[in-house]
């Protein structure tokens, strides 16, 4: 598709209706460039640079053209360099693009489309001033300097100064400079084994990311707010942004670290809206939890009754979460709700088996993606009852660390990433393998290779982990298939190993369970 006007035609062809700009505004935008004698190649670049604003404007939900300010456009470059491989934060990139911009704002003013963009020719000026590229500093909200201070009241005594509209754009453009960053930082591939395991948490078993269209851009900006709140990476259990803060924090500007040090503070919730308290202000329920929290009025329309709302709630003041956070929301009856609740209490009761585990907020902390899908799966009415019996278990006992176990220990640790095991599977195996050693006894090894190797096979199969085969641990391992399946059968024979034991069941397993494979192997 080398025709220019066929790739406009394209791009407004996949989201008519979301396009900030009309197709008929940019189509005589390039006309009149090749009126003035560009060519093909050079019109290419000026659409190129058409559809990254325009790109920018959907995700960051500008409506119009006029409304864009300077800082907004410092912001789209930032996005654009994570987005996109090929544009570069460097004054080589970014002069081009800004030219466009500004030329495209000439265009629609003579042809009084618009009544001017002072945001776009501020721009245009100000970040390559002196043949140097600079981005711009954003208005201070005041988070770093409220020390002790919860940030919801920084922001009423923002309100107070500048109002809330401009208050609550402050804190947008501080949070979306910030999300851009870690946006970056994550999709490095170093990371990238993480991002396929979290795609699959956050999808379930039959939910793929859309390639294209609208149902794109929502899949995404749902499963960051997964990835960043719930996932847990698998180098060392931390929630993305916890390590983000560690790693990053040299790098951030003192209000984008307060900022996200608060964020990192909020719960995954469900919640619906109980009353309107007063004009700015709604009183809510978190249904697992069974606490009362209120919000300012949300911003999700008047029909929020009858809705119930996954999200993450700054608990402790009344949260401005409703202006920072994605919420996914689902119609349902209040009996329906009731289901829910009760579904998930099992699947918390199934994880209070496990050993130092039982409250809600742990059990939310790692399990936020089962508790997603069985949401998502009982709204949408997909089956009655999504939950099977499966079979509860006392916390069995746990043998002490001694120098007899920690061989086998040190190998499951040594192979783990290999089989793409987290630092959380690690944990559950060596729980594992002592519950097996309390109940048999002091165990007897030449070569804890092989009990590592069982401890793969059983934690695996328990968790429909399908890539751990006994052929690969036998041969990765060095010992041979009968020893391992000996002692991978003694161990299901010692601990009464079943599928899906709510003993061992990780993040992957339960989710598996949500989905209906337990109900399969019924």
């Amino acid at each position: 598709m080398n025709n220019v006007y066929a790739q406009v035609q394209a791009f407004y062809d996949e989201a008519p209706h979301l396009t900030p700009l009309s197709q008929e505004c940019v189509d005589g935008f390039l006309r009149q460039l090749a009126w003035q004698g560009k060519n093909a190649a050079e019109l290419m670049e000026q659409w190129q640079n058409v559809r990254r604003l325009l790109l920018y404007m959907m995700f960051a939900d500008i409506v119009f053209f006029e409304d864009l300010r300077a800082v907004q456009i410092s912001l789209a470059v930032e996005w654009l360099a994570v987005q996109e491989e090929e544009f570069k934060l460097k004054l080589s990139f970014v002069r081009p693009f800004l030219n466009t911009l500004r030329d495209l704002a000439d265009y629609l003013e003579g042809k009084k489309f618009i009544d001017g963009a002072p945001g776009v020719r501020e721009a245009a000026q100000r970040m390559v001033e002196g043949g140097r590229l600079h981005l711009l500093e954003l208005p201070a909200v005041g988070f770093a300097e409220a020390k002790g201070l919860d940030i919801v009241e920084v922001v009423r005594r923002n309100q107070q100064q500048f109002g809330l509209a401009e208050t609550a754009q402050r804190v947008a453009d501080l949070l979306e400079r910030a999300y851009t960053r870690m946006s970056g930082y994550f999709q490095n591939t170093v990371f990238q084994e993480d991002i396929n395991r979290a795609v699959f948490l956050y999808g379930g078993e039959s939910m793929l990311a859309p390639e294209e269209g609208p149902q794109r851009d929502a899949f995404w900006t749902s499963f960051w707010d997964f990835f960043l709140f719930d996932y847990h990476l698998l180098r060392n259990d931390r929630q993305p942004i916890r390590h983000f803060l560690i790693h990053n924090e040299a790098n951030l500007s003192a209000e984008e670290a307060a900022l996200l040090e608060d964020m990192a503070q909020s719960q995954f919730t469900v919640f619906y809206v109980q009353r309107v308290l007063d004009a700015e202000t709604v009183e809510c329920i978190d249904l697992l939890r069974g606490t009362a929290f209120n919000m300012p009025m949300p911003g999700f329309g008047l029909d929020w009754k009858g809705f119930l709302f996954l999200g993450h709630v700054r608990t402790g003041a009344a949260s401005m979460a409703n202006y920072v956070c994605h919420f996914t929301s689902y119609e349902t009856s209040r009996a329906l709700q009731r289901r829910i609740q009760t579904e998930v209490h099992r699947m918390q009761v199934w994880f209070s088996c496990q050993s130092g585990a039982g409250s809600m907020d742990d059990f939310l902390c790692r399990h936020a993606a089962a508790v997603r899908q069985l949401v998502m799966q009982m709204a949408h009415g997909e089956r009655f009852q999504v939950l099977p019996e499966l079979v509860e278990h006392e916390k069995p006992p746990v043998a002490a660390e001694t120098e007899e176990l920690s061989p086998v220990v040190e190998i499951v640790k040594e192979v783990a990433p290999v089989f793409g095991l987290s630092h959380y599977d690690v944990q559950m195996l060596e729980t594992m393998w002592r519950h097996y050693c309390a109940v048999q006894g002091r165990p007897r090894f030449r070569r804890p290779e092989s009990w590592g190797g069982a401890l793969l096979l059983a934690y695996g199969g328990i968790n429909d982990l399908d890539h751990i085969q006994a052929g690969i641990a036998s041969d990765f391992l060095d010992v041979s298939h009968t020893l391992l399946k000996k002692n991978y059968e003694q161990l299901c024979r010692s601990l009464e190993l079943t599928a899906y034991d709510v003993r061992y069941l990780n993040e992957q397993g339960l989710v598996s369970v949500v989905s209906g494979e337990a109900w399969e192997q019924d």
